[in-house]
């Protein structure tokens, strides 16, 4: 590829009041919520010049189209609160995300283990992966599980960097070190490694252990900057975010669940099957007890009113554990997408 000689860009940065976490935008005036925290207030702080990428990936999906998929998502969450039902059109912004993309090679051995009925099951493996164009988020804001969720981008529809792609777009720029970049790499290889060796043994649970790796990334490192679709929501004074991958279309997202809707459907649930079992006791003593009791004894009575007892004692049980059990769950934080930024002092 052709490299970028440009080596600076002018942007707009913008400061969030609630926060302090700072937004890049590239035009006239940046409207809605804070990225970070959801909060409106955000105003104006400086004019800017930022390092230039190298590459830029155009948005290939557009925001109506990321609006109908993000849409669909929440609409096949069943549990999800009815207020993210409707994303309205003013809550979603484009976003370039500024990543690192690179080639790695990395070589490891390790004693994998796995439990398979009453015994312990061990094997050793060793590989050696190559892994080509290698996505590495350049943000420490943007959380490393959302951004490998995101994946994957279509890197032969890169071009060279030019500033007037991001006209009306937020973008971010890099903020993190080489040694860091170097261990996040390393920490993803190691992943998949794992994960593929785990994959391929069967049994339950288990792990790796007594581990010698070594990862080499390559020197030819690619700075560039990838298009997300970034909604921004708030239920019950709680943000939510949704990002909607500006190349492929896929959805990232940590959805809250609404109790209240689980209580209701799982109570009405219960009910229908405790009513169910008190009829099928019912029947069956109505249609024995001619034959096996006392005729002037009224069993078929007695039997309703222990039916009917019974399954309401069971339909009680069923929802005082389902209570307990939701105070154990808990929403998803919107950190699960980004780190909430450091408020800075002015």
């Amino acid at each position: 590829m052709e490299e970028n000689t440009s080596n600076t860009y002018s942007c707009r940065i913008y400061k969030c009041g609630a926060c302090g976490g700072e937004i890049t935008y590239h035009g006239r005036s940046a409207s809605g919520k804070c990225i970070y925290c959801g909060s409106e207030k955000v105003r104006f702080d400086r004019e800017s010049r930022e390092t230039s990428p190298e590459f830029i990936l155009p948005f290939s999906v557009s925001k109506e189209q990321a609006l109908s998929l993000a849409r669909e998502k929440v609409s096949k969450s069943f549990f999800a609160p009815k207020a993210l039902k409707e994303i309205p059109d003013s809550a979603i912004r484009g976003m370039y995300i500024p990543f690192w993309i690179c080639d790695v090679m990395y070589a490891g051995a390790a004693v994998i283990f796995k439990y398979r009925r009453r015994s312990v099951r061990y094997a050793t493996r060793n590989s050696l992966f190559h892994f080509t164009n290698m996505p590495q988020d350049a943000s420490l804001l943007l959380d490393d599980g959302a951004s490998l969720e995101l994946e994957p981008f279509s890197f032969s529809r890169m071009k060279l960097f030019d500033e007037t792609r991001l006209d009306g777009y937020y973008s971010g720029v890099s903020d993190i070190k080489k040694n860091d970049l170097v261990w996040a790499i390393r920490r993803r290889a190691e992943g998949a490694f794992e994960e593929g060796h785990m994959k391929a043994f069967r049994g339950t649970d288990g792990g790796v252990k007594n581990k010698l790796s070594h990862c080499l990334v390559s020197e030819d490192t690619k700075y560039a900057l990838l298009p997300v679709w970034v909604i921004s929501l708030e239920v019950k004074g709680k943000p939510i975010t949704i990002l909607v991958n500006g190349d492929s279309g896929k959805v990232v997202a940590n959805l809250p669940c609404d109790k209240k809707r689980i209580v209701g459907m799982t109570a009405l649930l219960g009910l229908g099957l405790s009513a169910i079992a008190a009829l099928l006791i019912f029947l069956h003593a109505k249609y024995t007890s001619s034959v096996y009791m006392d005729p002037e004894v009224d069993h078929v009575k007695s039997t309703m009113y222990l039916s009917v007892l019974y399954g309401v004692m069971f339909f009680a049980a069923g929802v005082g554990v389902l209570k307990w059990k939701l105070k154990k769950i808990k929403d998803p934080p919107a950190s699960l997408i980004f780190h909430k930024p450091r408020k800075k002092e002015d």
